[in-house]
Order: structure tokens, then C-alpha cells, then sequence
């Protein structure tokens, strides 16, 4: 047994098939309970190290969910791998960090083009219609000091304009009028 113990630390699948070969011809003779298990954890350590760098180049393709894919089979084989629940759980952090990221980007960009419609809509129902997107998007990102300083921008401008366009339809021209002088210093664009 001393050489099967030897070539476990150095070639697994040579051990493998000198425990095959000893079974053939003997297939009474048992590996020892200690070499069996040494051989599990072995082949365990060799798939989590295919896996591990499997999943680590899908990550660096920017492929998270084929990283997760691979991981979770591997589980399967592997039922409550630490190193593997370790790995994916990493990596499902990091796919979800991912899609907030992208979250963050679509809500300023929106933002943004949200502003710009500001400008050019006329009916108070639209502005409505836009400030409740606003809160939406900002209710969405309510740690986000760049979303949250963009929608309280257009927040105010919404507002303003809202109020403006009230104004205008109930013929108060004097209000209208004030709020446009005051609008005009906050806001020059609108």
C-alpha cells in the first residue's frame, strides 16, 4: 500500500488506477477507509481547482453567470464545498453588484434625458407624468449621491414648471410671471 500512498501525493490518477488494478486482481482486497477517503478529498481538490479556474476566466470574459454555472455544478458533485459555496457566493455578489451598477447608469441616463424633455413639454399632466418617474428612479437609489443629486435637480425644475404651466392654465399671469423670474435665476436652461 505504501506505493499508492505515495503516488496519491504525487499523480491522482495513476493512484486511481493502481487501486483499479489491485482490484482486478483481487476483488476481495478493500483500499484502506484512510486511502479511500484521501483519494475522494484528492479528486475533490483537483475538480474544485478545474472549477476554480474555469469560473475565474469565464469572470475575467465578463461571463459571471457561466463563472455561477460552473460552480453550482460543481456543488452538485460537491455538496456544501466551502471553497465553492465561498467562490460562488463571490461571484454572485460581484454579478449583482454588476447589475446594480448598470441599474445606476440607465437611471442617470434617464435622468438626464428626462431633463431635457423637461424643456420642451408643455402639458402640466407630462410634467407630472416625469416628476413621478423622477421619484421612482430616485426611490430606487436612495444611497446614490450622484442619482439622488440628479433627481432632486429635476425634481425642482418639474416642480417649477408644473406650477408654472398651473398657473397659466387658472390665467394667475402674475404668479406665472413670478415664479418664471425666480425659475429663470435657478434654473436659466428652463
Amino acid at each position: 500500500a505504501l506505493p499508492i500512498w505515495e503516488a496519491l501525493g504525487v499523480d491522482l490518477e495513476r493512484t486511481e488506477s493502481m487501486i483499479a488494478d489491485a482490484y482486478s486482481i483481487s476483488p476481495e482486497t478493500k483500499a484502506p477507509p484512510d486511502l479511500q477517503a484521501a483519494v475522494m478529498e484528492a479528486r475533490r481538490r483537483k475538480e474544485f481547482e478545474k472549477c476554480s479556474l474555469a469560473a475565474t476566466a469565464l469572470e475575467e470574459q465578463g461571463d459571471l453567470s457561466g463563472a455561477i454555472d460552473i460552480t453550482a455544478e460543481f456543488l452538485r458533485g460537491y455538496p456544501g464545498d466551502t471553497q465553492a459555496e465561498i467562490l460562488q457566493r463571490r461571484l454572485v455578489e460581484a454579478q449583482e453588484e454588476l447589475k446594480r451598477s448598470a441599474q445606476r447608469a440607465k437611471d442617470l441616463e434617464e435622468l438626464r434625458t428626462m431633463e431635457y424633455q423637461a424643456a420642451t413639454l408643455v402639458l402640466r399632466s407630462n410634467l407630472l407624468d416625469l416628476l413621478d418617474r423622477t421619484e421612482q428612479i430616485a426611490g430606487r437609489n436612495p444611497e446614490d449621491q450622484d442619482v439622488t443629486l440628479a433627481a432632486d435637480d429635476l425634481r425642482d425644475i418639474l416642480a417649477a414648471l408644473a406650477q408654472i404651466r398651473y398657473f397659466l392654465s387658472e390665467d394667475r399671469l402674475p404668479e406665472a410671471e413670478s415664479l418664471c423670474a425666480q425659475s429663470i435665476e435657478r434654473f436659466p436652461r428652463y
